[in-house]
């Protein structure tokens, strides 16, 4: 349900129920789908510090997710949001030397001085 909030922009009951399927017993691959939905959704309503907050958990409980370096990107984007550009670099230069042939390098590399 928290997916069909989303898209209607429906950030508030989108949140309700992706903070109640964290709780929920789901396949790893799924769980690590509602961290990264709440995330977008905090984004959304403008709240980057709980976006921020949402991504660490996720990096923390799936280290080994497919697309950390899209996450790590997601959470520098709502640092910098944030007014947090120190921590914002810091997170595009985790993604640089940690995934130097990812797409989200180059990606960092343009952003981390803006």
């Amino acid at each position: 349900l928290g997916n069909c909030y989303y898209k209607k922009n429906d950030f508030d009951s989108a949140i309700k129920y992706y903070e109640d399927a964290k709780k929920k017993y789901l396949p790893e691959v799924l769980k690590a789908a509602v961290y990264s939905s709440l995330s977008s959704s905090y984004e959304e309503k403008g709240d980057y510090n709980k976006a921020v907050l949402n991504y660490e958990e996720m990096i923390k409980k799936f280290p080994d997710y497919h697309a950390k370096d899209e996450m790590l990107i997601n959470m520098a984007r709502n640092l910098k949001l944030a007014g947090k550009n120190d921590q914002a670099k810091e997170k595009y230069k985790e993604v640089i030397s940690k995934y130097p042939d990812s797409y989200w390098a180059s990606f960092a590399k343009e952003n981390i001085e803006r």
